[in-house]
């Protein structure tokens, strides 16, 4: 079976020959289905880089982490920590303007990352850095290490304050945020891609016009309209040769009919 030959015609007679013969053909069918799901999937999935997901992979692979001008706290904060891991992250920390040159940088140059909060992460991922058919260009590890905190600003011991915190418990436990956060996210996607696909549309025209005008300062194809003048000359003289048929040919036939009719 793992040659493709067909059995011999005689078969072992022995018990035991046929015992070896049949655990041979199991022993084949299994390693050759093996074999081939294992070079087919090695043949056709494609094998991307181990990703970083938790802070020690992130350090590990990473030589230059990029953050916000604020993050000065947090470094100063991992710097002065006992822990080494947390001193080669303050070591690997830079400051940038924006996080939009954060994420242009990781895109673009070799082993950095870019820390910032997760959702507005995930907000301008959605809206600068996805392509056309939905694929993001960036990801977001699996650990968070810059927790978001958000409060409303109430005065202090102000009677109405247990019945906004319940309120807001209330519509945290249903889910409310993360489906208003999807939603959100969904709809930046959307609007990132139509605009995408407005700007090939506008750039494939715009190549399609450069070409014509490139194409107009060469050689150009004749067109009904560079020979409309030739046709209008033809018909011109197909009817003036009609014409001078016509005014041949009718005093022959008349005087024809003045013979007859004498």
């Amino acid at each position: 079976m793992l040659l493709g030959q067909n059995l011999p015609r005689r078969l072992p007679r022995t018990n035991s020959s046929r015992v070896l013969v049949a655990t041979w053909l199991v022993f084949s069918l299994v390693i050759g289905t093996a074999y081939r799901g294992n070079l087919t999937a090695f043949l056709t999935l494609p094998k991307y880089p181990p990703r970083a997901e938790t802070l020690e992979q992130l350090v590990a692979a990473t030589d230059r982490i990029t953050m916000p001008p604020y993050g000065i706290v947090f470094k100063n904060f991992f710097s002065k920590s006992d822990s080494r891991l947390f001193q080669r992250l303050a070591e690997r920390i830079e400051f940038v303007p924006t996080v939009v040159v954060g994420q242009e940088e990781a895109i673009h140059k070799n082993r950095q990352a870019h820390m910032e909060n997760r959702r507005y992460q995930q907000l301008k991922i959605a809206e600068r850095f996805t392509k056309a058919d939905g694929t993001p260009k960036l990801y977001i590890g699996r650990d968070s290490m810059l927790p978001g905190q958000a409060s409303w600003p109430i005065p202090h011991d102000a009677p109405y304050k247990p019945i906004l915190n319940r309120c807001l418990m209330a519509v945290i436990e249903a889910g409310l945020y993360e489906k208003w956060s999807k939603d959100l996210l969904y709809q930046v996607q959307m609007n990132s891609r139509r605009r995408q696909q407005q700007q090939r549309a506008q750039q494939q025209e715009e190549e399609e016009s450069q070409k014509e005008t490139e194409s107009g300062s060469g050689i150009k194809a004749l067109t009904i309209t560079h020979l409309q003048g030739a046709y209008m000359l033809l018909l011109l003289g197909s009817g003036l040769a009609g014409l001078v048929f016509i005014t041949e040919a009718f005093p022959k036939w008349l005087l024809q009919g003045k013979k007859v009719y004498n």
